[in-house]
């Protein structure tokens, strides 16, 4: 029989992180790539500029709320599944993004 962890998710918590998870790679991976000649004339015009950033934030919100999520989905529901546990990833990369960000403008790397 095969243990809690390598079954889907069983509650409600677990699949909305799962999904916002893959939203999160959706935007990041497939559609910046496929508007890429979009981006590169933003430095030019500041609507898409200001469109660009809104699409950012949203797309790092995804991510943020996907390790939210499943985080109280594995403590308070008791969520134990390896797929909830995957969603938490995207987190700790923007968690490490913000973190080098910092260090960079203060002047301890780059």
């Amino acid at each position: 029989m095969l243990s809690r962890f390598w079954k889907f998710p069983h509650t409600k918590l677990g699949y909305w992180s799962i999904g916002l998870a893959l939203t999160f790679l959706f935007l990041l991976f497939f559609v910046r790539e496929s508007v890429q000649d979009f981006m590169v004339s933003t430095i030019t015009n500041p609507l898409r500029r200001n469109l660009m950033l809104h699409y950012d934030f949203f797309t790092m919100l995804c991510g943020l709320a996907s390790g939210i999520v499943g985080g109280i989905a594995i403590i308070k529901q008791k969520e134990r599944s390896w797929l909830v546990w995957l969603a938490l990833l995207p987190t700790l990369f923007i968690l490490l993004i913000f973190i080098a960000e910092f260090l960079y403008h203060k002047g301890i790397i780059g």
